[in-house]
């Protein structure tokens, strides 16, 4: 009986034991981790060397921007007051320009009737086809076989029809947009659904004007973002002209333009950036644009940080910006890569 109780006692101390030395490993541990973090959080480590591979980059094209005027005032409302400081490094991609194959001209057909146009173009200049709507001669898809990249133009700020109707929802108009642009191959990687937002547009005299409100609204404005590349957002350069987008009406899609660039993701290089502040420096002398025009000589600036910019003219490569974000989804970009490895 005594060999058993002397067995029973040693098992529990040795198991508490074993136990108080499974939780001094675990506190040793966490106890480590968070002296490495602070330390980290204290002197941060320096960047990676950037390896600059594509050489001296060419020089941002902001040409489709808004312009602003020399008597712009800037004023900065951030949280802190103050420029921040952000990243000091950054990638740059490639992007790949058109590619020519056989056979582009059928399959821009094939696409072309599965969006309902009369699949035989009624011509193709330069490199361009065209379709017409057979139950609407006014409804036109122009497409580059080269790319697929495609502009549908109608007259619906003449048409009844339009006028005088309202979109069911905002999501019907979305679903709408995603219908159409998946017959012509849209990545919805690239461009994920929790990515797109919308604009309200009313017809006024012939013109597109925005209105808050969908009941006032005759066509919804749906626009496909891209994804983000390494946690930072792909923009466009012109709000009123994204590179993605389609304009729903309450039967059918009136208006759209196609033209979203080949992103070569696994050819990169990582180049400097110039300082956050410099870059404000930048803007401050007319070397920036913004995205939608200003009202107003003042410029407020709520935030700022750092986004890749797809322009509307081709260019060979991804390149980062600064982004100086205003109210009411105003915003001023300025090219981030340093002036040394600009030509």
């Amino acid at each position: 009986m005594a060999t058993l109780t002397s067995a029973s006692t040693f098992f529990r101390r040795t198991f508490t034991k074993i136990i108080l030395a499974v939780l001094a490993i675990i506190v040793f541990f966490i106890v480590i981790n968070f002296g490495k973090n602070l330390i980290n959080s204290i002197f941060p480590p320096p960047p990676a060397p950037t390896t600059v591979a594509f050489g001296k980059l060419p020089k941002l094209d902001l040409s489709s921007g808004i312009t602003y005027a020399p008597s712009t005032i800037f004023n900065v409302q951030t949280i802190s007051g103050n420029i921040p400081n952000l990243a000091t490094t950054a990638k740059v991609f490639t992007v790949r320009g058109p590619r020519f194959a056989f056979g582009v001209l059928d399959q821009a057909q094939q696409k072309a009737k599965n969006a309902g146009f009369d699949d035989q173009s009624v011509g193709v200049i330069e490199g361009k086809a065209k379709f017409v709507d057979p139950k609407d001669k006014n409804r036109v898809l122009v497409m580059e076989t080269a790319t697929g990249n495609f502009e549908l133009q109608s007259d619906f700020a003449s048409q009844q029809e339009i006028i005088a109707t309202r979109p069911k929802s905002q999501e019907d108009a979305k679903r709408r947009a995603i219908d159409f642009f998946r017959i012509f191959g849209i990545s919805e990687k690239d461009f994920p659904q929790d990515k797109i937002t919308s604009t309200y547009y009313k017809v006024d005299a012939g013109k597109l004007v925005e209105t808050a409100s969908l009941s006032d609204a005759n066509l919804v404005q749906i626009i496909f973002n891209r994804a983000e590349i390494d946690s930072l957002a792909v923009i466009y350069l012109n709000a009123a002209n994204p590179s993605v987008r389609a304009l729903a009406a309450d039967q059918k899609i009136v208006a759209a333009n196609y033209s979203p660039i080949d992103i070569q993701k696994h050819k990169f290089a990582t180049y400097p950036l110039k300082n956050a502040s410099a870059a404000f420096e930048d803007l401050k002398n007319g070397r920036g644009v913004f995205n939608k025009k200003i009202d107003g000589k003042v410029f407020t600036i709520r935030n700022v940080r750092l986004g890749y910019l797809q322009t509307n003219k081709f260019q060979s490569f991804l390149m980062p910006v600064y982004i100086f974000e205003s109210d009411n989804g105003l915003a001023a970009y300025v090219g981030a890569v340093s002036d040394l490895w600009v030509q």
